[in-house]
């Protein structure tokens, strides 16, 4: 019913008439007119804003929280790690969902007092130290540990990831809302 509502109101909107742009006074006036056109009118799209802005504030965060060691785009999410391997990584999807999961086990070339991460001097110390290299603490964690740890990060992130997640579907119903017009006149 609601939806019905907001179909004839939309129906019944005429769209505005773009105002022509004012004559120029001088001759002056009229060459910069003719280098810069003039919009008939400005769109603004409040919920791509919206989107961007809750984005913005889970991945503050996340830094916040010490998620910004390492962060990995794949494909339609963000991988973001923490310094600590127990701490697990957090994958924020584009669609507004999260998850929190493990660190995988990896092998890197950690920081010696000669070499700074994953340099050719650290990969060195590796040969030296291989257990060093081995980061293995994310895997081994205990279970009961690590639901403990990921269910502080769920709650701490999850007020700012849920307002995310209603702007993508903010988003997306305007985006929805806005070809209804078209689809039922094209019925």
């Amino acid at each position: 019913m609601i939806l019905g509502l907001a179909l004839a109101s939309l129906a019944a909107e005429p769209e505005p008439e773009p105002q022509p742009a004012p004559a120029p006074d001088d001759a002056d006036d009229a060459d910069d007119a003719d280098d810069a056109p003039v919009p008939a009118y400005e769109v603004v799209v409040h919920a791509e804003l919206e989107v961007e802005k809750a984005r913005a504030a889970v991945v503050q965060e996340l830094e916040d929280m010490g998620y910004d060691r390492e962060v990995v785009r794949r494909g339609s999410y963000v991988v973001y790690r923490h310094e600590a391997p127990w701490y697990g990584e957090v994958l924020l999807h584009d669609d507004g969902w999260m998850r929190v999961r493990r660190q995988p086990m990896y092998v890197e070339g950690r920081q010696m007092p000669w070499a700074k991460r994953n340099s050719p001097g650290a990969w060195a110390g590796c040969l030296l130290w291989p257990w060093l290299c081995l980061r293995t603490s994310g895997a081994t964690y205990g279970a009961r540990k690590w639901l403990n740890r990921k269910s502080a990060t769920v709650d701490e992130l999850a007020p700012k990831v849920l307002t995310y997640g209603d702007r993508v579907a903010d988003l997306h119903v305007s985006d929805t809302v806005e070809g209804l017009p078209a689809s039922l006149g094209a019925l």
